[in-house]
């Protein structure tokens, strides 16, 4: 048994060393050198087949965590049959070309058992724009016409044809084959008895799961357990700005932004947070600051509006005010960049930020940034600037609005025509509606993106939650030690449930504004992990007020990271591969399983340093919690990563790729399992190194979330 546990660590240390080799050198070096070598495969064997021969002897009474182990079994048997006997390779078609050679991986020849024709190639695309949404090819066989796009696989007598790449005459399409008739059944089969096997561990009435629920439930019936302001600064002067009524008129146009047709206070509202890190400047709305950029930047850039977050270098010689800079300070009396000579292949954040915000302004006032002129591009649409000189199908009238309707807006300001200055942008928003039709966005979902844009729910929720969090967590210590706490329990609940419907509110808004389940990028599934980590807290909240304190606390922090932008906040649409129901059931699965392993690190730390007062029976019964949410969380994950597994298998051919997001999900996986099995490591069965252990555990999910993201990169760097 000893020499099982020796494998294991060396098991999950070698997958992490491989995916820093992945990261730091290159992905062929990892795959050759350790994914695919002897040694690796001699270890998972010396691994598996010992713990199943133990597992089956061990287990023989306790059917559903046998049929767990025995899962997991069939699982790596599958993938070795996939390794031995499958085959990949490329397919290339051409239109109207018959064919059916392709080559396998290691560039040798292969034939298809029948000829195959492609008929046709077409990118499916976002109402209204020419943002990719799916890549479809009509393929002809011998059974008739057939389509394949992402996430739709055409099966040859065996071969599993994949949209992968086309031709950039659109005339030809690139197809992965994927040749696994034995493999695919037999970790199919594996998944779908996990599956069956994890909710049996549940659900099982003897099962070590539903006694610790028992046994905590005891104990809380007889021991009642755990019974920014903002400056207002006004705008001196309304020269040079445009009035509130004046740019609302402008809310009627869209413009293509981020891949979508948004209103233009969406753009309004990045441009002005980019440049000023506010979402409007001063008493200025974000359209009003935008179309004062717009209609006069010869007065804008004197105005110190660039907010400059770390020093830039002295020698430079740009003057900063209270944290902000203009962009004249960054010219000289020559006109040349003060910045230039510190614009290296790697130049310091301090400098390629503000040369960002530079380019956002001069691509505003060029004409370059707006793109608020579609026109048809073959059965597609595709969306101009009124910089550009190649927009077809214009009507002479229509080329002088795209050309000068700046210039009259600015006029019809300047001398208060608003009946002038009110045509403008009707003008152009039935441009917009003759040319896109339905694509539009309507009045009612412009309405509703403006409102979700002018609310900015995560702001502040997160300033409210981190409040009544912090407040919440002195007083339930307070009552943990001292006692007579119901009343206090019934307003934390009330608390957590009237946030949990607020961040359900701005969850539900953001999906109806994109018109996906929003969590297809950091920024939307830490709001989802603020929202999972709140709803844990209705469970356990009979549990411990402390760790429902604890909850609401790391919701509210959870928003706070949203906040400041770990990823890109603007609501974009999802990549043709995303275009999946797999992605909801993957991500949920995840994201759910975080958050209880948050929630259980919390209860170690609280276990350990709050509790030291109540030292016995506390200690035995946060040590029951930690294993009753390590249950669920354990399963989730499982169920999270072969949910993964399967949505690859259908849109790359592979059902595993050893991606660095992939392996770390099963090292957190491998680790967070271990205190499910202390009996064969005593160790855990006392609280004291528990707590340590699922503290230090703890890391692997930073890293598996932010770590692979920002050091190691991969197929799922969008995640």
């Amino acid at each position: 048994m000893k020499f099982i546990k020796i494998f294991y660590v060396v098991f999950v240390a070698v997958l992490a060393v491989a995916t820093f080799v992945e990261g730091f050198v290159s992905k062929q070096t990892a795959v050759e050198n350790i994914y695919s070598a002897w040694w690796f495969i001699l270890l998972i064997a010396l691994l598996v087949l010992p713990a199943l021969y133990f597992v089956v002897k061990k287990l023989k009474k306790n059917i559903p965590a046998l049929l767990v182990h025995l899962s997991f079994g069939l699982i790596c048997f599958g993938a070795l049959i996939s390794f031995l006997t499958s085959e990949k390779g490329t397919l290339h078609l051409r239109q109207n070309e018959p064919e059916n050679r392709f080559f396998l991986s290691d560039g040798r020849p292969a034939m298809l058992s029948q000829k195959l024709v492609l008929k046709d190639f077409s990118i499916s695309t976002y109402p209204g724009t020419d943002t990719p949404m799916d890549f479809i090819s009509t393929i002809e066989t011998s059974y008739g016409e057939t389509t394949v796009s992402m996430n739709k696989v055409l099966s040859v007598d065996g071969y599993r044809l994949y949209q992968s790449s086309f031709d950039y005459d659109k005339k030809g399409s690139i197809f992965m084959v994927n040749y696994d008739p034995y493999g695919i059944f037999i970790t199919y089969s594996g998944y779908f008895l996990l599956f069956l096997s994890l909710i049996l561990v549940l659900l099982n009435p003897n099962g070590r799961f539903r006694q610790l629920i028992k046994n905590l439930s005891v104990v809380v019936v007889m021991a009642l357990l755990f019974s920014s302001c903002q400056k207002n600064n006004n705008v001196e002067t309304k020269e040079n700005v445009v009035s509130q009524e004046e740019a609302k008129e402008f809310s009627k146009v869209c413009v293509f932004y981020s891949g979508r047709i948004v209103p233009l206070n969406t753009y309004a509202t990045d441009f002005c947070l980019k440049l000023t890190g506010k979402p409007k400047w001063k008493n200025l709305s974000s359209e009003q600051f935008l179309l004062s950029w717009l209609f006069y930047p010869e007065h804008w850039q004197n105005e110190n509006v660039l907010r400059v977050k770390k020093s830039l270098p002295e020698t430079a010689g740009v003057k900063v005010v209270d944290g902000y800079t203009s962009v004249r300070e960054l010219y000289d009396e020559n006109q040349k960049l003060k910045l230039a000579p510190f614009v290296t292949e790697r130049p310091e954040k301090s400098v390629s930020e503000i040369l960002d915000k530079l380019q956002l302004v001069i691509s505003l006032t060029d004409g370059s940034a707006l793109k608020i002129f579609p026109a048809k591009n073959g059965n597609n649409i595709s969306w101009f600037s009124s910089s550009e000189d190649n927009i077809p199908n214009l009507t002479e009238n229509e080329k002088r609005m795209t050309k000068e309707w700046v210039k009259i807006s600015r006029l019809a300001i300047d001398s208060s025509d608003f009946q002038v200055l009110s045509l403008v942008p009707l003008q152009l928003a039935r441009y917009q509606l003759k040319t896109v039709g339905q694509g539009i966005p309507s009045a009612q979902m412009r309405r509703l993106e403006i409102f979700y844009n002018r609310l900015r729910p995560t702001t502040w929720l997160y300033r409210l939650q981190l409040t009544f969090a912090l407040l919440f967590l002195g007083f339930a210590i307070y009552y943990t030690v001292n006692g007579n706490g119901k009343i206090f329990s019934k307003v934390l609940f009330a608390f957590c449930v009237v946030f949990f419907v607020l961040q359900l509110v701005a969850f539900v808004l953001r999906g109806i504004i994109s018109g996906t389940v929003p969590v297809s990028n950091g920024y939307e599934t830490m709001l989802f992990l603020a929202l999972a980590v709140l709803g844990v807290s209705f469970f356990i909240r009979k549990i411990s007020d402390v760790l429902s304190a604890m909850c609401f606390l790391l919701s509210g922090f959870c928003l706070l990271v949203a906040d400041i932008s770990i990823s890109n906040p603007n609501i974009t649409p999802l990549m043709p591969v995303l275009h999946s129901p797999w992605l909801s059931l993957h991500v949920m699965s995840v994201m759910i399983s975080y958050s209880l392993f948050t929630v259980v690190t919390l209860n170690a730390i609280v276990s350990q340093v709050v509790m030291k007062k109540h030292k016995q029976d506390v200690d035995r019964r946060f040590h029951d919690i930690s294993l009753v949410l390590l249950y669920p969380a354990v399963v989730l994950l499982s169920v999270g990563i072969f949910i993964g597994a399967i949505w690859a298998n259908e849109s790359w051919g592979s059902y595993w790729s050893w991606d660095p997001k992939e392996v770390w999900a099963l090292i957190t996986l491998l680790v967070y399992a271990v205190p499910l099995h202390d009996k064969l490591v005593p160790g855990l069965k006392k609280t004291k190194n528990l707590n340590i252990y699922l503290f230090f555990a703890f890391l692997t999910v930073l890293m598996t979330y932010f770590g692979v993201n920002y050091l190691l990169g991969g197929m799922h760097s969008y995640a």
